[in-house]
């Protein structure tokens, strides 16, 4: 299988869930790429610098890169996302791993875009670093 880089650099917050404002959604539609809602939190993915405009958020400073996995992957598959992930826990690369339905997407830090691609072309995939 391999991967492919998807544009962008991405970064994570977080809003206290009773300051979730569910216009968000839709004034952020196209820069919004996960919404996680946790107990008493919201988790966005979302482009970078977009949530600095939210009131209440707590913004992680880091800025991530996302891959997607190439290939639609059907729930009976066990093992995708941990060969794509096992080259990176060697290095000491730490990742954020978002499931769909029908693939896995996994975010690097920007300052580790470079070894992280170099783990996984050492381990046999192969990375796409854009998407016409």
């Amino acid at each position: 299988m391999s991967l492919v880089k998807i544009t962008g650099k991405y970064q994570v917050i977080k809003i206290d869930k009773k300051c979730f404002d569910g216009n968000l959604l839709s004034s952020m539609k196209n820069k919004i790429f996960s919404i996680i809602f946790e107990d008493n939190w919201v988790s966005l993915i979302l482009l970078s610098e977009d949530g600095n405009f939210i009131d209440g958020a707590v913004v992680t400073d880091e800025k991530w890169l996302g891959f997607k996995v190439d290939a639609n992957i059907s729930f009976d598959v066990s093992g995708v996302l941990l060969s794509f992930l096992s080259p990176l826990k060697n290095a000491g690369i730490s990742v954020l791993a978002v499931s769909s339905f029908d693939t896995d997407y996994i975010f690097v830090r920007d300052t580790e875009e470079v070894p992280a691609i170099a783990q996984w072309e050492k381990s046999g995939i192969s990375v796409k670093l854009s998407v016409n």
